[in-house]
């Protein structure tokens, strides 16, 4: 059994669930294994939930390398000229508007796992003081200021 962090009606006060095969009570989840079928053949596993789908998952993997590669790439930034600024400010770019993408789709998702990521995030950034359009706004304004300054560099 593993331990999951859960919250209470939204409330963001943390709560433990049991995670179990073959879950009937309330509260527990599904770990979705595979299930003996007739005659003890086994039946492919039930559907995986929205986050832990092939495609949410491999694009969630693919962001956070992106984001990590960008961090690491930022460090010498001041040795870039102005066409290597402006090309790391557009990536920036491109993968904040995947990101902002990705998060919508799973808000829209009813998924358990989903709605306890989207609660998740949004108590990390309100304990920064912020929410979800302000962490935008700000990555946005950001880069603008920071293109804007590219521009005008010589090199």
């Amino acid at each position: 059994m593993e331990g999951v962090v859960g919250f209470v009606n939204g409330s963001g006060l943390a709560r433990s669930l049991s995670r179990t095969k073959g879950c009937s009570r309330r509260g527990e989840v599904s770990m979705r294994t595979s299930r003996p079928g007739p005659r003890g053949r086994r039946q492919p596993p039930e559907d995986k939930g929205f986050m832990e789908s092939e495609l949410v998952v491999r694009e969630i993997q693919s962001i956070m390398k992106e984001h990590s590669d960008l961090i690491r790439l930022g460090a010498t930034y001041g040795k870039f000229d102005k066409r290597g600024k402006l090309l790391f400010i557009q990536q920036w770019k491109n993968l904040m508007e995947r990101y902002e993408i990705h998060l919508k789709r799973i808000e829209l998702s009813d998924d358990f796992q989903a709605q306890l990521t989207i609660k998740q995030i949004e108590v990390s950034l309100e304990n920064m003081g912020m929410n979800r359009n302000t962490m935008m706004d700000y990555m946005k304004s950001t880069l603008q200021k920071m293109e804007e300054d590219a521009e005008r560099s010589p090199w």
